[in-house]
């Protein structure tokens, strides 16, 4: 995890597509090289991958009560808090690759 951006830093808030080209000019990597993970599938996710940045939806919902379907364009869907652990190593495959023995914490 390199960081955490809020808008009041960055001077523009999600879905603008300059919320994303901040930071990642602020990290000095293209959008491509960028996961971001968010709980909105419009303001973070779609935004996301509309500027070529990866995205994983982390709806606040439970499974069986999420309003929506994860986009099929996402990287990933996860759901808090009992699969935090699973996030993090979701990030870190999406970055590295998978390890044949990530761990997960309980």
């Amino acid at each position: 995890m390199s960081g955490h951006h809020p808008s009041y830093r960055i001077g523009y808030a999600k879905p603008d597509p300059r919320a994303f080209l901040a930071v990642a000019a602020a990290h000095g990597v293209s959008p491509e090289e960028i996961i971001h993970v968010g709980d909105s599938v419009e303001f973070d996710v779609r935004a996301a991958l509309g500027v070529g940045a990866r995205a994983v939806w982390l709806p606040a919902e439970p499974p069986h009560q999420a309003a929506a379907d994860p986009p099929a364009d996402a990287d990933g869907c996860l759901h808090l808090v009992s699969t935090l652990p699973a996030v993090v190593d979701h990030v870190r495959d999406l970055l590295t690759g998978p390890t044949p023995t990530t761990p997960h914490a309980t």
